[in-house]
């Protein structure tokens, strides 16, 4: 989700990413799937004002402090959405850009099966 403070987005008309390319993006270092879904939906960070923080829990307090937007994973950021601390301005999570199970249809024991039952669980 592209996520922001109340303070940060109000007032703002977004029908797309690149209507946020004016916002201070907060992104974690060293992480590259954001700068990949962000180019995928029209938005260039490379050319934008981004600041990447050494993890993402600080990049977080960042954004739930109203120093700017940033993409974050729904699991993460739900509660502050629902509390209306934070804003979601876009939660597009179909597409190639989303993480798989890959197993061998020969080799799924009970283990296997158990964890990811479990693991489907736990992101839906």
């Amino acid at each position: 989700c592209v996520v922001g403070a109340p303070s940060v987005t109000q007032g703002r008309s977004i029908k797309s990413l690149t209507d946020l390319a004016d916002q201070h993006w907060l992104l974690e270092k060293g992480r590259r799937e954001e700068w990949v879904w962000a180019a995928n939906n029209g938005l260039d960070l490379e050319t934008a004002r981004v600041t990447q923080f050494e993890n993402g829990a600080m990049a977080y307090q960042a954004v739930l402090a109203g120093h700017g937007v940033s993409i974050m994973p729904t699991a993460v950021v739900e509660r502050d959405i629902t509390a209306g601390r934070l804003v979601s301005m876009s939660c597009d999570e179909s597409g190639a850009f989303a993480y798989h199970i890959l197993t061998r249809p020969d080799r799924v024991s009970l283990q296997i099966r158990a964890f990811v039952k479990w693991l489907k669980a736990q992101v839906s």
